[in-house]
């Protein structure tokens, strides 16, 4: 009996390592998955609304303007008074690489037209549970992973 409940110990033992991995590869999973519901959420609202939508990136998450607020940012002008936009946060560092900018330091914003074509973009996620980089499609808005990294 002893014998028998050492065994169940040493193999228990060994795989808590690969459990607790999977589990932490599950979580990071989660976060790519709430992020690209949360894209999808404002892709769909450009073609339905028929409007432009803007995504702000900030160090406290992602602002979203919508119709005239999103045509003045991008002009360079101010938001309507009264706008409040939506917002989107995870835990951990989201950044967006615009490669088809035509600038050097583009500001972090990534536009969805109302015709359902988007810019094409790069976003990075860092995080207690890993990181990850996903490529969005300028066409479809869609993203897919192309890196993942599970924290140590």
């Amino acid at each position: 009996m002893v014998l028998a409940v050492s065994i169940c110990v040493i193999i228990l033992a060994m795989a808590i390592p690969s459990i607790s991995g999977m589990l932490k590869e599950q979580k990071l999973r989660e976060t790519f998955d709430r992020f690209d519901e949360f894209i999808q959420t404002v892709h769909t609202k450009a073609v339905t609304g028929q409007q432009d939508v803007l995504t702000v990136w900030s160090d406290d998450g992602i602002a979203v303007e919508t119709g005239t607020d999103a045509a003045n940012n991008q002009q360079g002008g101010s938001a309507e008074a009264g706008s409040v936009p939506q917002h989107f946060a995870l835990d951990g560092l989201l950044t967006v690489e615009r490669p088809a900018a035509m600038m050097k330091d583009p500001p972090s914003e990534w536009m969805f037209w109302r015709s359902g074509a988007c810019e094409p973009v790069f976003v990075n996620y860092k995080g207690a549970e890993g990181a990850w980089r996903a490529q969005y499609d300028p066409l479809t808005g869609q993203g897919r992973l192309i890196a993942e990294d599970t924290a140590p």
